[in-house]
């Protein structure tokens, strides 16, 4: 009575655990504990039924203990609680042992006592209940065995118990046929994903690990031997669980009436999908294939079919191509798989049900994978999604993901376009292939939906479009680049929102672009319909110098620097600076000097310490071009205006020096204050560049006292002296 109210609790208690959860990474170790504590109790409970039987042996009651062991054991394999389930294994068989030795005498009668009353000597109606309840507990037990001897990789013990059982032969023998025959098959299913779960997972995609077929050409390091143990042993679970997958699908196969039960439907297909899986990694294609097929027929709106499938087209493809193999035959057996490949792709986007939202998302992970081999197909496939099999209004998230799908695609995979079958003209290539393409893809995508794109997606374009117009700036095809930054100003693609940043960063690129092409008519078009806010941008108002600079205009380059200096954004001087440097690069010291006086005379005592150290190159660059232009100076009053400027900019490079060094000079120095100090002045001002300052305002003070220009020369002798 106590060890059935144990075992009834213990029942009720463990259905509130999800077995299945308890098995994801992750989950509760505190929870899967105390399952297993609960599962250890149970198995306490069924000892002492197997006491009670004990003392009282009869028929039901050896049988009840049998049913207990049976359940106790199924609990413990499910955990892999392996030791137990040999113990409960041992009792088991000693059980089955006594009932057999024990259950009739040689005249077919009975040989336990019938004290209780359990049986009575001429009930033989009772007496064959027994029987078939016995022999179908006797086959149970047996499939138990074979399942943990599967996962003990004692595989040639498992098939001996499988055989032994001879579930295709017995199975009417089964009390309850439909139950214990899906049971049996999700054992071995079980039991095999244990195993071929890691292995599966660590090819993950097959092609990739041809270890059993190249291992010739794999350098040998020291673990090399330990690996070729591995693979040896996964090997070989692979053949065994491919054995037993296709003995669980003979199961599942069998006239039994399933009416048809989900869990039936589902479980097949699992265990046809490992199955299918185990061959490919075991490289026995043709058998896959015809599983494959079986898949197909069973469950035509599954996804996994059509991509085990591409799988081994991909693999077979990889291993036709090798160092012997000519450039016609690699580009036919190319040629030759991505049409297999394209036809299994349309025959995938016609079967399953595409506006479901993980299909959709398989579907497009697939295109986007199979794009690596062939973009073109890809693109052809995911257009004919876009067109056929979305709904604009109900479906504009999906039809957002093929756009950018379709646009990366097109944009980010690098491809011969010679070995794709295109209608391409002379004289065209892969980039101006691209710019069209996206310019139909956009144009398509405008009169296709049927609301504005989200602003996440607008983005996603935005984005996409402008590191491809940077990517092609860095190669200097600038024309191509502005195609794409075109791209990322498209109507459709800014749709309603607001991305005036980014509108203003992209047409400062284009005019970068331009300035490259040396088309400053384009770039003043340009600049002239940017928004205010843009039209003061540092970077599009240095741009402007640039092109003022280059043109000669003088006055409008004057009047860009003093925007420049008025505009007291972050990085002003810096920009300012950079002008000067650039006016260098053009002799033109007018610019030069305003620029140059500008920053020295009104540079505030806030300014950024890397825009201090910046102002002794720009100072350089103006003295440099001064100088130049004295060198070639025949007017003496302009000689004289020369030295008198000269004089100016070194007074306020003095003054600017001084102010610099007293800020980073604090009241009260030590010892490693002084070092650090030390090092920030040399930053400002290097050994190097203050050598130049003395040495050239001493020459120009020498020139002004061979010209007899005293007075500007006292003047720079004596500011080159206090630098």
């Amino acid at each position: 009575m106590t060890a059935s109210k144990l075992w009834n609790s213990l029942t009720i208690s463990l259905r509130d655990f999800d077995n299945e959860d308890l098995k994801t990474p992750g989950h509760n170790r505190d929870e899967k504990n105390v399952y297993i504590q609960l599962c250890q109790v149970k198995y306490f409970a069924a000892v002492l039924f197997n006491i009670f039987d004990g003392l009282n042996p009869t028929f039901s009651n050896k049988l009840r203990s049998l049913k207990c062991f049976l359940k106790v054991f199924n609990l413990f394999v499910d955990e892999n609680q392996l030791t137990l389930s040999k113990k409960i294994q041992d009792i088991t068989d000693l059980i089955t042992s006594d009932i057999e030795a024990n259950f009739i005498s040689n005249e077919n009668k009975p040989i336990y006592n019938n004290s209780n009353n359990d049986l009575s000597v001429s009930d033989d109606t009772q007496l064959n209940d027994f029987k078939k309840e016995f022999n179908s507990m006797k086959i149970e037990l047996l499939i138990m065995d074979m399942r943990l001897n599967i996962n003990l990789k004692d595989f040639e013990l498992a098939k001996y118990y499988e055989k032994k059982a001879n579930i295709l032969n017995n199975y009417s023998t089964l009390q309850n046929q439909n139950n214990s025959i899906i049971e049996f098959a999700r054992f071995i299913y079980n039991s095999c994903f244990t195993h071929l779960d890691k292995i599966i997972n660590s090819n993950n995609n097959i092609k990739n690990n041809n270890k059993f077929e190249n291992s010739n050409e794999i350098e040998k390091n020291d673990d090399d031997d330990d690996d070729d143990d591995d693979d040896d042993d996964d090997k070989l679970i692979l053949t065994e669980s491919v054995y037993f997958l296709k003995v669980a699908i003979q199961y599942l196969n069998l006239p039994i009436v399933f009416n048809p039960k989900i869990i039936h439907l589902e479980l097949k297909f699992k265990t046809l999908l490992l199955l299918c899986q185990s061959l490919i990694n075991l490289r026995f294609f043709n058998d896959a294939k015809s599983y494959i097929s079986i898949l197909e027929q069973l469950y035509p709106n599954k996804i996994e079919p059509f991509k085990l499938f591409l799988q081994i087209l991909n693999f077979e493809n990889s291993l036709k191509i090798d160092k012997n193999t000519n450039n016609n035959k690699r580009k036919d057996n190319a040629t030759n798989t991505n049409i297999i490949a394209e036809q299994t792709l349309m025959k995938m986007i016609m079967s399953v049900s595409i506006s479901k939202n993980d299909n959709f998302n398989q579907v497009i992970a697939i295109l986007n994978d199979y794009s690596k081999n062939n973009p073109i197909s890809s693109i052809k496939c995911l257009d004919y999604v876009f067109q056929n099999k979305l709904d604009p209004f109900k479906n504009h998230d999906f039809l957002e993901v093929c756009l950018t799908s379709k646009i990366w695609i097109i944009s980010s995979i690098q491809f011969d376009i010679q070995n794709i079958d295109l209608n391409i003209t002379d004289g065209e290539n892969s980039d101006s292939f691209q710019i069209e393409h996206i310019q139909k893809i956009l144009s398509s995508a405008e009169k296709r939906f049927a609301s504005p794109l989200s602003k996440k997606c607008s983005s996603a374009l935005i984005t996409l479009f402008w590191n491809n117009g940077k990517k092609l700036m860095k190669s200097k095809k600038y024309s191509l680049s502005i195609e794409w930054f075109y791209f990322a100003l498209h109507r459709f693609v800014l749709s309603e929102h607001d991305f005036s940043e980014d509108v203003g960063k992209i047409q400062r690129s284009i005019l970068n672009c331009y300035f490259e092409m040396k088309n400053f008519d384009k770039i003043k078009e340009i600049y002239n319909k940017m928004v205010d806010r843009d039209k003061i941008h540092l970077l599009s108002l240095y741009i402007m110098f640039k092109v003022y600079i280059s043109e000669n205009d003088n006055k409008n380059a004057m009047n860009t620097i003093k925007l420049i200096f008025e505009n007291k954004t972050e990085n002003h001087i810096s920009v300012l600076l950079s002008c000067i440097v650039e006016a260098r690069n053009y002799s033109n010291s007018t610019v030069a000097i305003e620029g140059m006086v500008n920053v020295l005379t009104k540079m505030d005592d806030k300014a950024e310490f890397s825009d201090e150290i910046l102002v002794p190159v720009a100072l350089r660059c103006t003295i440099q071009l001064i100088i130049n232009d004295i060198s070639k100076c025949n007017n003496i009053d302009l000689k004289i205006k020369y030295m008198k400027t000269c004089g100016e900019l070194y007074t306020e490079c003095y003054n600017f020096i001084k102010k610099s060094f007293n800020k980073i000079s604090p009241n009260i120095l030590y010892d490693q204050d002084k070092i650090e100090i030390e090092q920030l002045k040399k930053q400002i001002l290097s050994v190097d560049e203050l050598e130049w300052l003395i040495c050239n305002g001493y020459n120009l003070a020498n020139k002004c006292y061979q010209s007899k220009f005293y007075k500007e020369g006292l003047i720079l002798s004596t500011k080159a002296i206090q630098v």
